[in-house]
């Protein structure tokens, strides 16, 4: 098993753990509230995620700056920081094109969308 495989199984626990409140209260009857639980938990996941790759970085930074004497551990904390500073890229770039592809629907980023404007049913 490689070191990626192993961190993904180590985070599934936590990730069920994030949705637990949600299947648990068994609430989400109609597509409206499972919309809701949704946007909710990506709208909490984004800050988690940026975090992560900001702490990516600086610890990538540390790497660098206090193994400067081993060449390899440098280089490892030069790839860390590459790493950390494309992740926030990213989640700028794309929350700026949601936010530019909402904007040319009429969708404001501040606002929610109405799920009872979602037509489910087949006419």
């Amino acid at each position: 098993m490689n070191k990626l495989t192993k961190k993904l199984l180590a985070l599934t626990p936590i990730a069920a753990l994030l949705l637990i409140p949600s299947i648990a209260s068994a609430q989400l009857g109609d597509i409206g509230n499972l919309v809701d639980e949704t946007q909710s938990l990506v709208n909490n996941l984004i800050p988690l995620v940026a975090a992560l790759a900001l702490l990516a970085f600086f610890f990538g930074l540390a790497k660098y700056v206090f193994q400067a004497d081993d060449d390899e551990a440098k280089d490892k904390g030069k790839q860390i920081m590459i790493a950390g500073i494309v992740s926030l890229f990213l989640i700028a770039a794309i929350g700026g094109i949601i936010e530019f592809i909402a904007d040319a629907f009429g969708f404001g980023t501040n606002e929610t969308i109405d799920p009872t404007r979602i037509n489910t049913r087949p006419n």
